[in-house]
């Protein structure tokens, strides 16, 4: 692809392809074996635990004796492609089994205050 030893230069090269000269001297590093224990430990507990965050794995590792923040957590567990398992909202939906109840104004024009207001009763059951 690009070739240092070329009659073109390195910068001249990168340009024509459309890439970062950096990008061309970038290797990537390996994973430290800290981090891959990390790994492991985190898909163990969420293994176990499937609906904890990153918060709950947080205070699990550090009850085991691991010091990381949530943050780090968070990016390992994109890493891992772990979500936490928890209900969607459903706050629209309305449950078939409840009773619909009728809007009794519907149709009603209130010009006079308390007009929506229903009837006082007295405790034989008469209207006042």
């Amino acid at each position: 692809m690009i070739a240092p030893k070329a009659g073109l230069s390195v910068s001249r090269q990168c340009t024509l392809l459309e890439i970062a000269r950096s990008s061309f001297y970038y290797r990537p590093r390996s994973e430290p074996a800290e981090e891959l224990h990390l790994l492991k430990r985190l898909d163990r507990i969420f293994t176990d635990h499937p609906v904890y965050g990153s918060r709950r794995l947080q205070v699990g590792l550090s009850r085991e004796g691991v010091p990381v923040g949530r943050r780090r957590i968070r990016r390992l567990m994109r890493k891992l492609g772990l979500w936490a398992v928890r209900p969607k909202r459903n706050t629209s939906k309305p449950n078939p089994a409840h009773k619909v109840y009728p809007y009794l104004l519907r149709g009603k024009v209130i010009d006079q205050p308390n007009q929506s207001l229903p009837p006082r009763r007295r405790g034989c059951g008469r209207a006042i």
